[in-house]
């Protein structure tokens, strides 16, 4: 899953940066939640808080194309609607389906992020 491992990298990046103390003295599965509520709408991690990860719309395509998997998981767990869909499908609105998918990811990936620091 591409879009698991580039958001991994993200939210260890993220708390490297901005949480280095705790990161260092280890970041459990309880602090899970609280992570989540702060890097869902942190633009380097999924992109939501401006409605864009990549800024470009091309690249938010070929994000989208090579993992549309886990986009169509998105958008069927997330229950959006056929016509939301289709509205952002006839504006080549790349950055919605991009951002929708990282959100969507975003708790697998903080949970394995934290997993990972512990067997370091």
């Amino acid at each position: 899953m591409k879009y698991v491992e580039e958001v991994k990298a993200a939210v260890r990046e993220y708390l490297k940066e901005n949480a280095s103390d705790a990161w260092e003295n280890g970041i459990t599965h309880q602090d899970a939640d609280e992570i989540a509520d702060i890097l869902w709408n942190e633009d380097s991690v999924t992109g939501n808080g401006s409605g864009s990860y990549t800024f470009s719309r091309q690249k938010a395509m070929e994000n989208v194309m090579s993992d549309m998997d886990t986009v169509v998981d998105a958008l069927q767990d997330f229950g959006v609607e056929d016509s939301e869909i289709a509205k952002h499908f006839i504006q080549e609105d790349w950055e919605w389906f991009d951002v929708t998918a990282r959100c969507y990811v975003l708790n697998q990936a903080i949970w394995e992020v934290i997993e990972e620091s512990k067997e370091a």
